[in-house]
């Protein structure tokens, strides 16, 4: 889901199509095996080492272990993107460092976000390009001599650039690099449903706290069930999806809930490499706008198919109005 306004949706074929062919699989997935479950998930974490919203350093700490003890209590295998700006803290460098190195401890690849966060649609290419071979820097030495890692990217914001040959050459550098791009197909609102939830910790409102975690659990399922339609409709079967969410104190306090949901709704969790190795990640991005939306809405448009982009649900009114609020008294 995209805040930044639906765009304009055409069908047209880009160079991406390349970069999103999976890499060699790396290490031990959650699921084994030639074959896919009828149902599987890759899970996809935006934003390491954490995003705070206020948070010191030992709290961060303690919410990463608590994230990643959720993620490998099911021995899944996920991948987290790195913005290597938000390790060099002065100060903390080594003990953010150190926290990746949890990740990787714990099974977990990590994969490239760009050094600084930056919006490609609002970036030129050169310095995009630089963004790109910045962000890998720190997260390659952490790895380094782990068998066949491979070399994962996502764009922030999900941004591709605003026009045809700006996301051709990121696709052409992306793939001369060694990059696979990262696509993703159910994304929760999570980050609006985080920093009201971050305000009523910080505020010491349990009641707060507590309603925000059960409003993101009923939309995350509304969500799924929603994107799992839509994915049934395009391709007439069941597709394995890759979900992004970010490393903040709602998943790391609700991680273990959603990652039951996902259960429930009979979702086997499964590598990247094994999910993007599906026919439908083959499909193009026709997608053509300014928005960074789930790639079923762009393979809709590859697909000549209508958007339904504009009926997606919307995270529950008095989550909007909170999250609005408070960001205007933050800034």
């Amino acid at each position: 889901m995209s805040r930044s306004g639906p765009g304009r949706i055409a069908p047209v074929f880009f160079f991406a199509v390349l970069v999103f062919v999976a890499a060699a699989p790396a290490g031990s997935s959650a699921q084994t095996g030639p074959k896919l479950a009828s149902k599987s998930i890759a899970v996809t974490i935006d934003d390491l080492p954490f995003v705070g919203y206020g948070l010191d350093l030992s709290g961060i700490a303690v919410r990463t272990d608590r994230l990643l003890n959720a993620l490998a209590g099911r021995h899944i295998e996920a991948v987290g993107f790195v913005n290597e700006r938000n390790v060099l803290i002065p100060g903390e460098m080594d003990a953010r460092t150190a926290l990746l190195r949890k990740w990787i401890e714990r099974g977990m690849i990590l994969g490239n976000h760009t050094f600084s966060h930056v919006d490609p649609n609002a970036t030129s290419l050169e310095d995009y390009q630089k963004e790109i071979l910045r962000g890998g820097t720190l997260t390659e030495i952490l790895q380094k001599g782990r068998p066949a890692a491979p070399r994962y990217f996502r764009h922030p914001l999900n941004h591709r650039g605003k026009t045809p040959e700006y996301r051709e050459a990121v696709d052409r550098f992306l793939l001369a690099s060694g990059y696979t791009a990262v696509p993703f197909t159910i994304e929760n609102s999570d980050y609006l449903f985080a920093f009201v939830y971050a305000a009523a910790v910080k505020a010491g409102d349990r009641s707060l706290a507590d309603q925000v975690k059960t409003a993101y659990l009923d939309f995350t399922n509304i969500i799924c069930d929603w994107m799992e339609r839509q994915a049934e409709d395009l391709f007439g079967r069941s597709i394995p999806h890759v979900l992004l969410i970010h490393a903040n104190a709602l998943n790391s306090d609700a991680g273990g809930e959603v990652l039951a949901l996902l259960e429930k709704r009979g979702f086997a969790f499964a590598g990247l490499d094994r999910v993007l190795s599906d026919p439908a990640y083959q499909t193009a991005d026709g997608y053509a706008g300014a928005s960074g939306p789930s790639w079923i809405y762009r393979w809709q448009a590859t697909l000549g198919k209508p958007s339904t982009m504009k009926e997606e649900p919307e995270p529950p009114e008095w989550i909007l109005r909170k999250f609005e609020d408070l960001r205007k008294k933050a800034s």
